[in-house]
C-alpha cells in the first residue's frame, strides 16, 4: 500500500480516537457517571489502538530508511499520550467501596474465643479482681463442665 494512503488511514483513525475521548470527557462530566458507557467507549479506544498499531507497523515497513527514526519517535509519543488518557478514564470504572450500616451491636460484650478463655480471664483478673473473680468462676465452671479439666485460674481464685 502507498505510504501516503497509510498515513491518511492513520490520521483518520487517530481523529476517531480523539472523538471517542471527547465523548468520554462528556460522560465523566455528568453528575451521574454511566460506567457502562465509559466501559463501552474505552473498549472502542482499545480496538482503535490495535488498528493503529497495525497501520503503524505497515508504515514502518514502507517508509524510507532515513525517516524511520522520526516515524518511531512520533508513534511512541502518540502511544504514550494514548495510554495516559486510557488510564485516566479507567479510574472511573474501579468500583467504589460503598459504606453500609453495621448490624453489629457496638454495646455487646467482648467476644471471647473458646480456645482462649483462660488468657482472657487472666487479663480480666489483672484489671479488676472482683469482676474477674466472678468472670473466671463463671467461665471456669463452664470449661470444667465442657472439658472435665481442672481450671487453674478458677482454682487459684477459690483459694484467695
Amino acid at each position: 500500500m502507498d505510504i501516503s494512503r497509510l498515513k491518511s488511514l492513520r490520521a483518520g483513525n487517530r481523529a476517531a480516537v480523539t472523538k471517542v475521548f471527547k465523548k468520554l470527557e462528556e460522560a465523566i462530566g455528568d453528575s451521574q457517571i454511566d460506567t457502562e458507557e465509559v466501559s463501552t467507549l474505552l473498549e472502542a479506544v482499545e480496538k482503535k489502538k490495535k488498528t493503529l498499531a497495525t497501520i503503524d507497523e505497515q508504515i514502518l515497513n514502507a517508509v524510507e530508511s532515513e525517516d524511520i527514526t522520526d516515524e518511531i519517535l512520533e508513534t511512541d509519543e502518540y502511544y504514550l499520550e494514548l495510554e495516559g488518557k486510557i488510564r485516566k478514564f479507567k479510574k472511573f470504572l474501579k468500583p467504589v467501596a460503598q459504606t453500609t450500616s453495621s448490624i453489629l451491636d457496638s454495646n455487646a460484650p467482648e467476644f471471647v474465643p473458646y480456645s482462649n478463655q483462660f488468657a482472657h480471664a487472666s487479663q480480666q483478673l489483672s484489671q479488676s479482681s472482683s469482676t474477674s473473680r466472678s468472670y473466671c468462676q463463671k467461665y471456669g465452671k463452664i470449661l470444667h463442665a465442657k472439658t472435665g479439666a481442672t481450671v487453674g485460674i478458677y482454682n487459684r481464685l477459690e483459694t484467695q
